[in-house]
């Protein structure tokens, strides 16, 4: 097939520029020419596109193929290792379309559901800042609330990917069967928010959520709302007004980070997006009603969460609320970090002033009472580093820190590049056992330490 020789064609001309005896002219030939693209676009694309069309009298030369054409990025992936970002979305976006063209049994379908799952969450692991690979993993997530919380991830990554809000507003209009009513309120009113609704319009929504919440959050944790992590990334980019150019955190997030000499040039170019000057006080005054009700969202549930995680609440042992605590204290860590240099700033003063501090240290400090206080160890995780090593045991990554990763509002937080540089299964990802209770405390207590030093 043309197609095929097409795409070897392409395949062994960025090879050739990869090759370590090749001339820098020759090396730089690939991303000076789009190479990459051109590949993916013109080799395979373009082709399924047409076979698409004609299913399903196509159906066997489309998976003839898409099976090709995984083999030949399979190979990139092990020898063009400079892209291999790329390459993982790639292989994730040619088993989703070989998912999406149907006509399997429920066997292999189930299979390569799990192969575009995995190369996905592969890609993000290797470059989270990436917004544009949540959108693909919000796209199969069969969860609403797990949909909106990679929608938020993707809009609130370093390099956002703006285009996946289209995602959210397209939510209302589809079958809540399955969704609690307290899921259906938080993503009826983050559309809202994000649609910026009539202030009245909010209000009703802000109101129904609180009420459908704290009824929610007072059963067992069999009836839990929604997910507290993606809860809260949701709710943190409410706060951000999901990736708006008016976004006023955003802004002075993207400053922080613009001297940060790990980021390339598409930070550069996010940079030049959102502007890079700081708000001046006058300007920030009186922050918008949508902000103030995104402000409500984050304090009411995080104060709810940790009132259902006191210990004489039936759901004390459910380690959802304190990943949700743990989250929302990464992003309190931050803007804490801003006030240095923008105290004058409206919107972070009055984010700080409403978040619920009392109960958060109440609940910290009924926590440290089943932290191993007496251990040499954990006081200096507590009180110097998290990535001390003692008898064999050294710090490591928690399940949500997988979902922290990249984030604009979490460049700064303490996530070494050594904790992820393991392929993890995807099943390994969100793991708790008991020795991870015990990190998550310990790190809860790192980071309220921290905010007090600031």
């Amino acid at each position: 097939m043309l197609h095929q020789e097409l795409l070897i064609a392409y395949a062994n001309l960025l090879l050739a520029t990869q090759h370590p005896n090749a001339p820098p002219a020759v090396g730089r030939f690939g991303s000076r020419y789009s190479i990459v693209g051109r590949l993916w676009t013109h080799g395979i694309i373009e082709f399924l596109g047409i076979i698409k069309s004609q299913l399903p009298r196509s159906l066997i030369q489309a998976r003839s193929y898409i099976y090709f054409a995984n083999r030949v990025v399979g190979v990139l992936l092990e020898r063009a290792t400079s892209f291999e970002f790329t390459w993982l979305e790639c292989l994730g976006d040619l088993s989703r379309t070989n998912v999406d063209i149907g006509y399997h049994d429920e066997d292999t379908r189930t299979l390569w559901s799990k192969n575009y799952n995995f190369w996905y969450h592969q890609a993000s692991a290797t470059c989270p800042e990436q917004g544009r690979i949540y959108q693909h993993i919000a796209g199969v997530q069969p969860s609403k609330i797990h949909k909106l919380g990679n929608i938020a991830r993707s809009v609130s990554s370093t390099i956002p990917y703006l285009s996946a809000r289209d995602i959210v507003t397209s939510m209302l209009t589809d079958d809540f069967g399955g969704s609690s009513n307290v899921e259906r309120a938080f993503i009826k009113l983050h559309v809202a928010l994000l649609l910026v609704d009539k202030d009245d319009e909010l209000v009703r929504r802000h109101e129904l959520y609180t009420e459908e919440m704290h009824q929610d959050l007072s059963l067992s944790k069999e009836s839990l709302g929604p997910p507290s992590s993606f809860s809260a990334l949701a709710n943190i980019a409410a706060k951000l007004k999901y990736g708006r150019k008016t976004s006023i955190l955003r802004r002075l997030f993207d400053l922080e980070n613009v001297n940060d000499d790990s980021y390339d040039d598409s930070f550069t170019d996010t940079v030049a997006f959102f502007g890079l000057a700081v708000p001046e006080a006058e300007e920030n005054t009186k922050p918008s009603y949508s902000f103030k009700v995104a402000n409500r969202i984050f304090t009411d549930t995080l104060a709810a969460f940790i009132k259902a995680f006191s210990p004489n609440a039936p759901t004390s042992e459910y380690p959802g609320y304190m990943t949700h605590l743990h989250i929302s204290l990464v992003f309190l860590k931050s803007l804490v970090s801003l006030t240095a240099e923008c105290f004058n700033v409206q919107a972070i003063v009055e984010l700080l002033r409403d978040a619920p501090w009392r109960d958060i240290c109440d609940c910290l400090n009924t926590l440290a009472v089943s932290v191993d206080t007496d251990n040499a160890f954990t006081m200096r995780c507590i009180y110097e580093s998290l990535a001390i090593q003692d008898n064999g045991r050294q710090a490591s990554p928690l399940p949500e820190d997988y979902l922290i990763r990249g984030q604009v509002w979490s460049a700064n937080y303490y996530l070494p590049k050594e904790w992820f540089g393991k392929v993890v299964d995807l099943e390994d990802w969100d793991q708790e056992t008991d020795q991870t209770s015990s990190r998550r405390k310990e790190r809860l207590l790192w980071l309220v330490v921290r905010i007090a030093d600031c």
